[in-house]
This record gives structure tokens, C-alpha cells and sequence, in this order.
């Protein structure tokens, strides 16, 4: 019998001890709640055997892995241990949402909008219901369509990011649908920053909301936005 990965055997634990129905708003709320003390052994987590690797990044693909920033001297801060849903590919790499660089709340926003998707029913969360109104399901026919459509919210500005393939210093991870949900709220994050003493993921949440509020800027969004508008004018 095959062994249960990390984010499964969490699932299972969790669905034990709740009254809600999995793969619920309810329950996804609930789940970040209880995974708020849940391991935060990041290197267990890489090393558990029933996780499987995958050679490459997939757009609307969840992975995992271990990275080490090009330019971790002079950033201000980054996750040495990204959660990140695909986007697209980039030169020597791939843009993808991190995960960690949004509040729980958001998360929680970010997840119950997927499962409506994926269970093909109409998205009533809040903040992304208008997004889906304006794309419609023929449209983001697959689950690369909807991280694309997502990323393009002011809301996800902060959590895209340019990584680049010779600084993952692991295996990628990639990540089942039933796993998503567990593993958007595990604190596998590790903030690691070279120009100051220490930062906290609290920290990290105000300037993401810094961003979102257009008071700061995200050069990677800038970046891709530039790469998409590109490729659009070469379509035409």
C-alpha cells in the first residue's frame, strides 16, 4: 500500500478531527487555522518519499522545492521554501504565485475560488467573482487558464515572481489537486534576508499589501506583464 505523502496524511489527520465537509470554504478555513502550528521541518518535508519529483514546471501546476535567490545579497527578503503555482515560463525559468506572500485571508479567497473551478461550478467568491464573469469557463477551460487569469488581479501582484532554474536546489514537487488545499496553509515558509537582522511573515504581508495597493511595485509583475503584452503583438 503506498505510503501517504506529507500533505495527504495532514488531510487525513484533519478531516478526522472536523465537523465541515472537505474541500469547502468552511473547511479551508478551518485547515488554515489548524496548520497554523502544523511542522515547519522544511527539509522533512523534501525528503518525504511519497512526494514525487517531476522534471519540470507545469503552468497551472502547484510545486514545491528549495531555491536559492540570484540575488540574495541586495534583496530585502525572500522564501527559501516557495509553494508556487505556475504561471508561465521565463527566460532560464518560469513566473509562478507564491503562495506565502499572501495573508491567510487571501489564501483562503485564492483556494475557495479553485475548488469552485475545479468542481465546475460558478466562482461566488468574493474579490474574484468579477474576474470569472469576465472570462468565461470556455475560456479558462483548464487549470493553466485560471492561474493566468488570476495572476492578472491586482490582489496576486505581490506573489509572482521570476525563478530561475539553476537557483532550485532540490527536486521540483508537484502537488495533486487534493493536496493543494493543505499545502497552501502548511508553514513550510523560511523568510531569509541578507540586508537585515530577521523578518517576519507579518512584515512580509504589509508590504505585500503595499503592493496590491499600487504604494510599491513588484518588478517581476512588471516584468511579466511586459513579456505578455509581447507575446500578444507577435500573435496579432
Amino acid at each position: 500500500m503506498a505510503k501517504n505523502n506529507v500533505f495527504i496524511q495532514a488531510r487525513k489527520d484533519l478531516k478526522s478531527k472536523t465537523k465541515f465537509k472537505i474541500r469547502t470554504r468552511q473547511s479551508t478555513k478551518w485547515f488554515a487555522q489548524q496548520l497554523r502550528n502544523a511542522t515547519k521541518d522544511r527539509k522533512k518535508v523534501l525528503k518525504d518519499v511519497a512526494l514525487k519529483p517531476s522534471e519540470v514546471p507545469l503552468p497551472g501546476s502547484m510545486m514545491f522545492f528549495r531555491y536559492d535567490a540570484k540575488g540574495k545579497r541586495t534583496l530585502p527578503y525572500w522564501d527559501r521554501f516557495p509553494i508556487i503555482v505556475i504561471v508561465s515560463p521565463a527566460p532560464n525559468g518560469f513566473y509562478g504565485l507564491n503562495m506565502h506572500y499572501l495573508p491567510p485571508i487571501l489564501r483562503i479567497e485564492f483556494m475557495d475560488a479553485y475548488l469552485q473551478f475545479a468542481a465546475k461550478e460558478n466562482v461566488k467568491t468574493s474579490f474574484l467573482r468579477k474576474l470569472f464573469t469576465r472570462h468565461s469557463r470556455h475560456r479558462l477551460k483548464d487549470k493553466a487558464a485560471f492561474v493566468k487569469a488570476v495572476s492578472k488581479h491586482k490582489l496576486f501582484e505581490p506573489t509572482l515572481h521570476h525563478y530561475l532554474f539553476k537557483h532550485v536546489t532540490t527536486k521540483f514537487y508537484m502537488l495533486k489537486d487534493d493536496e493543494w488545499e493543505i499545502a497552501a496553509f502548511l508553514p513550510v515558509q523560511h523568510w531569509d534576508t541578507k540586508t537585515r537582522s530577521s523578518i517576519t511573515a507579518d512584515e512580509v504581508y504589509a508590504d505585500s499589501i503595499r503592493i496590491m495597493k499600487r504604494s510599491k511595485k513588484n518588478p517581476y509583475y512588471e516584468a511579466w506583464q511586459k513579456e505578455e503584452k509581447k507575446k500578444k503583438e507577435t500573435v496579432n
